[in-house]
Formats: structure tokens, C-alpha cells, sequence
């Protein structure tokens, strides 16, 4: 287990229920967001389409188990591949 998971696990605890923590995936390896999944992480953030198609695909049926949010601004020719 990696610090990733561990740190979830501290903050989540730290702080109320009610509050969302949205990991940020950049420069994140699939292998490093299943951890964050194990950690009961639901929700996920990306800066870059691509990127987020990637990891999407790398983690298979684990992807679903994830709200996943675009970080910062989409670029208008970007949309069509973002939804």
C-alpha cells in the first residue's frame, strides 16, 4: 500500500462526511487510482481528455466505479471526446 491510499484514508477521516475529496488523477498511474478506489475513493478529477480516456480504459470495470470530474477548462474541440 502506498502513501496515496494512506493519506485517503487520514483525510477522509479528518474531516466530515458530508465534504468530497476530489483526488486529482494528473500524472497518477491506473495502478495508483485503484488504490485510491480500495481506499474508498468515489470520485476522481482529470485536467486532460485523453489522459482520462487512458486511465478510463486501463482500469476496465473499476473506471465505474468512480464520478469522474474534468479539472479547469475544456476546450471547445475537446467536448465531443469528453462526453
Amino acid at each position: 500500500m502506498s502513501g496515496i491510499s494512506e493519506n485517503f484514508r487520514r483525510i477522509r477521516s479528518e474531516i466530515p462526511g458530508y465534504v468530497e475529496i476530489v483526488p486529482a488523477s494528473k500524472t497518477r498511474t491506473s495502478g495508483e487510482i485503484r488504490e485510491l478506489i480500495d481506499a474508498g475513493c468515489t470520485i476522481i478529477g482529470e485536467n486532460y481528455v485523453r489522459e482520462a480516456q487512458e486511465k478510463h480504459r486501463e482500469l476496465g470495470g473499476d473506471a465505474f466505479k468512480l464520478r469522474w470530474h474534468l479539472i479547469g477548462h475544456l476546450q471547445r474541440n475537446k467536448v465531443k471526446s469528453a462526453l
